[in-house]
């Protein structure tokens, strides 16, 4: 025992699997973790911040959208910084109002673009403007 490191416990548990006939099964990394977040609690949480418009309203952040999520599951357990790993990681959502991007201030001024490009940059800015209305 002393040569091979090994306890008189596992001797004794090796003997009596070889009497029975058994194998010896490896029981390292068989339990969950403890921070282990359930499937349901993501799927939840992505619900809930994929409800939110595209644009969000720039009064509106990170932690009031937590804040609200907690009011309406109040059984989930989960952290800010949980909530904020999802928000990161899985949407590209962006808070305030749409800009007008320079490229469309500077398209209004050109006045040797061709019809169909005007047509097209009207509808671009047209869609743009609605947008933006949308989400105030």
């Amino acid at each position: 025992m002393n040569i091979h490191a090994i306890t008189c416990e596992r001797i004794r548990r090796l003997t009596t699997l070889l009497i029975d006939g058994k194998v010896p099964v490896d029981r390292r990394g068989k339990c969950t973790p403890g921070n282990t977040k359930l499937d349901c609690v993501d799927n939840a949480v992505e619900e809930h911040i994929s409800s939110f418009p595209h644009y969000l309203s720039e009064r509106l952040n990170v932690l009031l959208m937590y804040r609200l999520f907690k009011a309406s599951h109040p059984d989930a357990n989960i952290s800010y910084k949980f909530y904020l790993k999802v928000f990161n990681e899985n949407f590209s959502l962006s808070f305030g109002v749409p800009r007008l991007t320079p490229a469309l201030h500077v398209k209004n001024f050109r006045r040797f673009l061709a019809d169909t490009a005007k047509r097209v940059h009207a509808g671009e800015k047209m869609i743009h403007l609605r947008r933006s209305k949308k989400t105030l």
